[in-house]
């Protein structure tokens, strides 16, 4: 698979949204090229306007139509700048891979994205609108994956202790395993279980959450990225190329970003 850089459009009306939820990051925008990467979290593709063209070492489609991309898949689209909307969503379960068939995406069906969608056309053209339903949406996509219903209270106080924003007072694995009473190997075995990725890969989940919602709040990127825990402009690059296959710059680093 080559490796294709982005390409950012020079067009001034190349306008982005970006929603911060509970358990959901949604960015929406025009796309050229993303260069191969994986994502952390399962991910929705939703184009908007026009085709794309997604390759994985498994798989190419050609497509107009929402597809959910699995986790930890090297993979890279072409968007031939096309408006797209991507949902980077926490619905991890030790089911998922078994329901995606490995490391194949699965096609969804248009019904079920079609309060998103009109949702989304709406926010496009009417960026003023304050009471919309996109929360409410989310949390109520009908995808082929689930949530544990019950999750282990001891991964509960983990996850509690990964969210907190101070860096000061972050844990380190074995700190961690003892705050519930395991060792650090079956701790690590038991958050993969239940939340579906490694403890290292939710903490830069986490951190990019941060990094989104330092920017909402105006903050310089570099000042967001060492806040949220990235060592310095270099490491948020690394990361950032890594995780979405393009450079933060080309995302936040503009006047043309709306906060959903």
């Amino acid at each position: 698979m080559k490796l294709k850089e982005f390409k950012i459009s020079q067009d001034p009306q190349n306008e982005k949204y970006i929603y911060l939820g509970n358990q959901e990051l949604l960015y929406m925008g025009k796309i050229l090229s993303l260069s191969v990467h994986s994502h952390i979290t399962w991910t929705l593709c939703l184009p908007l306007h026009g085709e794309i063209r997604y390759e994985s070492k498994e798989e190419t489609y050609k497509t107009n139509q929402a597809f959910l991309i699995p986790p930890k898949v090297d993979h890279q689209i072409e968007g031939y700048g096309s408006y797209l909307a991507f949902v980077f969503f926490e619905k991890y379960s030790p089911y998922a891979p078994e329901i995606s068939g490995g490391s194949k995406i699965i096609r969804l069906e248009e019904r079920e994205l079609s309060p998103l969608k009109v949702e989304l056309t709406q926010l496009m053209q009417h960026k003023e609108k304050e009471n919309h339903n996109l929360n409410l949406i989310l949390d109520n996509l009908h995808i082929p994956i689930q949530r544990k219903s019950k999750m282990d209270d001891r991964i509960l106080v983990v996850q509690k202790l990964l969210l907190q924003k101070d860096l000061e007072t972050q844990k380190s694995l074995v700190e961690l395993a003892a705050s519930v009473g395991l060792s650090e190997s079956r701790l690590s075995h038991l958050f993969r279980e239940q939340m579906g990725i490694p403890i290292s890969s939710y903490r830069v989940w986490i951190r990019i959450r941060n990094l989104a919602d330092a920017l909402k709040k105006n903050r310089k990127l570099t000042d967001a990225a060492h806040s949220s825990g990235f060592f310095d402009s270099s490491h948020l690059h690394r990361v950032f190329k890594q995780y979405f296959g393009i450079n933060p710059k080309n995302v936040f680093a503009d006047a043309f970003i709306h906060w959903i």
